[in-house]
């Protein structure tokens, strides 16, 4: 006798993205894919990401993540923390700080 139906939710949802709504949280998981698609996708996502957000991003490729650390240290664009959860899987988690409106000129200020 059955005891009621389950059903496999997750299969109704996108597998590789999820938005956490209470934490302002968004979730990529890019594992599988060959680099330089992790990368790619985890920098349009970022770029998608409002001030203060948090983006949080599984993914298998080394490469990926050495790629995506000189990105982010590289435009201050955000601060970012790796952790290996897993042998050859990496959790990487993005803060977005607020944007700069460029660096401003000593000689303008003389004038």
């Amino acid at each position: 006798m059955k005891r009621g139906i389950w059903v496999d939710y997750s299969k109704l949802l996108p597998t590789s993205y999820t938005y956490n709504w209470m934490t302002t949280m968004k979730r990529l998981d890019l594992t599988g894919s060959e680099c330089p698609i992790p990368f790619i996708r985890a920098i349009e996502e970022f770029s998608n990401v409002n001030e203060g957000e948090t983006l949080e991003i599984v993914m298998d490729s080394k490469r990926c993540v050495e790629l995506l650390e000189e990105s982010v240290k590289t435009t201050r664009s955000g601060d970012i923390k790796v952790e290996e959860i897993s042998p050859g899987i990496y959790k990487v988690t993005l803060i977005k700080k607020k944007a700069t409106t460029g660096i401003k000129s000593p000689a303008s200020d003389s004038c």
